[in-house]
């Protein structure tokens, strides 16, 4: 799913000292527990993508900055974007730094978190709407 949000880090987190604006451009579901237990609830990963670079502004350097993983400041703002593009408050609420540790916190170009049914819901719900608007759209520039 395409985004555009902006999330900042204060260099407070476990894993940086880094201080820098990050655009996440693309959120996608990583590990889905549907795949393996279709019948249980829904638990799985949320990833944020940003541009690896690290030498444009937004973009984050793993290996040069660290990871933004831990950074509170970044979560907050990273989840107010995703109320600013059409998430629930509840999904929102329902999005977590994923507790595991050393596997899943990041990887070269997204922060992984642990998301439940609440935000799976309003991601199925957010997705159906957009592709709504491109079959109208596609329709209306064909009228």
């Amino acid at each position: 799913m395409k985004v555009n949000i902006i999330a900042h880090t204060n260099g407070k987190g476990h894993w940086t000292v880094e201080e820098r604006m990050v655009q996440i451009t693309k959120l996608g579901i990583g590990y889905s527990s549907l795949t393996y237990y279709p019948e249980d609830p829904f638990h799985g990963e949320l990833r944020a993508y940003f541009e690896p670079s690290g030498f444009t502004p937004g973009s984050w350097n793993v290996p040069g900055h660290g990871l933004i993983y831990t950074d509170r400041l970044w979560l907050k703002e990273f989840k107010a974007g995703l109320r600013e593009a059409g998430f629930s408050i509840r999904a929102v609420q329902n999005v977590s730094y994923n507790k595991q540790g050393g596997q899943g916190m990041q990887g070269r170009d997204y922060v992984s978190m642990d998301i439940g049914p609440t935000f799976y819901a309003s991601w199925k719900r957010l997705q159906k709407k957009i592709e709504q608007e491109s079959v109208d759209n596609t329709f209306l520039v064909n009228a």
